[in-house]
């Protein structure tokens, strides 16, 4: 799992709108308009009850639910260590990134999400102090597939809803395809994704859809060693840039942020020009795991997408309107963590020294009111990223209110890859 709190996405995307891969299916269509609604912040936000107490729990292929130290203990939650909870001893975890972590275990909890009570291990770590500030939105936990083994998940992140089916009542909606799928224990959809890259080689990579990452595409360090992606790029001296913006379970990530070609999905195209990253750790999920790359939101987030995981099914509709692809281009603004509120106003956390935001003069506390003309709140955080990262050299009018008044502030992003950048 890796979170970013940046710019990092696709530039141009022919996208999921293009995919073809499996026939299409026409039966009972779900109604698009029902579910339960989410908050999409480069990642999937769901609201849950816990132990008869609301939660936020973020959407994330891990084996069950892992809920926050913090709301565990603010809440009352009984917690034990693994070897109380009979694992024979503690019990350490980790993530991407080299990090490891003690597990705690929260018993007899009932956790509902999406009107459906789970069926998953209660494991307890301190996310709140790790996570918040790299999703941007306040965390509660986080909660997998595995966790509705009966049940068909549907997300649809451009319009905000989250659907939980049981299986024997679901068909799959009008116009969705199946697309060939295997899930790792129950947790992760795992598909072959085509991939051309910049000195015309044309490979094959195991992937799976890490709905927990809000980037587009990352190359595991294992994969990148042995097809020489670093060496293919500084040697040429492509557009490249190092990044230290993401985060995951195991603590800070190191990459190098690069433009693919094209990527392939099921024989259709998926994406042109991309914008991914190349996994540097030697440590950790990323290092050297069972596939080769990971797909995560900035990918996946122009369709909806029915996951099956007890079934060993994934269906997929594109869905256009939604939020565009970010591109590499930087603003260098960062926003303050929100909670969901709509009302809640989109708040500048920092301003990079010498970016093309303190350029324009924005200042870290200024609240924004107008992007482009149209009115925002916290929750639109990502449009606003989004819209800051499209293309180096557009100007993005904002209002802002700050500092005693209202202003104006213009804003120019530049590009940030460049020639051999991060080599």
């Amino acid at each position: 799992m890796a979170y970013q709190y940046g710019q990092q996405a696709v530039r141009t995307v022919t996208a999921v709108m293009a995919l073809c891969g499996g026939t299409p299916v026409g039966g009972a269509a779900q109604p698009d308009s029902t579910g339960t609604p989410i908050t999409v912040l480069g990642h999937l936000v769901l609201p849950a009850d816990i132990g008869g107490r609301p939660a936020l729990l973020v959407f994330d292929p891990i084996d069950g639910v892992i809920l926050d130290q913090r709301w565990a203990r603010a809440n009352g939650v009984p917690i034990v260590d693994g070897a109380a909870a009979g694992h024979g001893g503690r019990v350490q975890v980790g993530g991407a990134g080299g990090e490891r972590r003690e597990a705690w275990f929260a018993r007899d909890l009932d956790v509902v999400v999406g009107g459906v009570a789970t069926a998953a291990t209660r494991v307890v770590l301190p996310l709140d102090s790790l996570l918040r500030e790299a999703i941007g939105h306040r965390v509660d936990g986080l909660v997998g597939l595995s966790a509705f083994p009966d049940a068909v998940v549907g997300v649809s992140p451009g319009r905000g809803l989250l659907q939980i089916t049981p299986r024997s009542r679901f068909a799959p909606p009008h116009g969705a395809r199946e697309l060939p799928v295997r899930y790792d224990r129950g947790v992760r959809p795992i598909l072959t994704l085509g991939l051309l890259l910049p000195d015309g080689r044309s490979i094959s990579a195991t992937t799976y859809f890490d709905f927990g990452m809000s980037g587009n595409l990352r190359f595991t360090t294992a994969f990148a060693d042995r097809i020489g992606i670093v060496a293919a790029y500084c040697s040429r001296r492509l557009p490249t840039a190092a990044d230290s913006s993401e985060v995951g379970l195991g603590g800070a990530l190191s990459s190098l942020r690069i433009r693919v070609p094209a990527v392939t999905l099921a024989g259709a195209s998926l994406a042109t020009d991309l914008v991914a990253t190349v996994a540097r750790e030697r440590v950790g999920a990323d290092a050297s795991p069972a596939w080769d790359v990971l797909v995560g939101w900035g990918l996946m987030r122009g369709a909806d997408w029915w996951f099956d995981a007890g079934g060993g099914r994934l269906w997929v509709r594109p869905q256009p309107g939604t939020l565009p692809p970010r591109g590499s281009a930087e603003a260098g603004v960062a926003f303050q963590p929100i909670d969901g509120t709509p009302s809640e106003p989109l708040v500048v956390a920092a301003v990079e020294p010498g970016s093309a935001a303190a350029a324009a003069g924005l200042r870290t506390g200024d609240s924004i009111q107008v992007v482009a003309g149209g009115p925002v709140s916290g929750v639109d955080a990502e449009r606003v990223e989004t819209m800051l990262s499209r293309r180096a050299a557009a100007v993005v009018d904002l209002v802002v209110r700050g500092g005693g008044g209202v202003r104006a502030v213009s804003i120019r992003p530049r590009e940030s890859l460049r020639p051999a950048g991060g080599c």
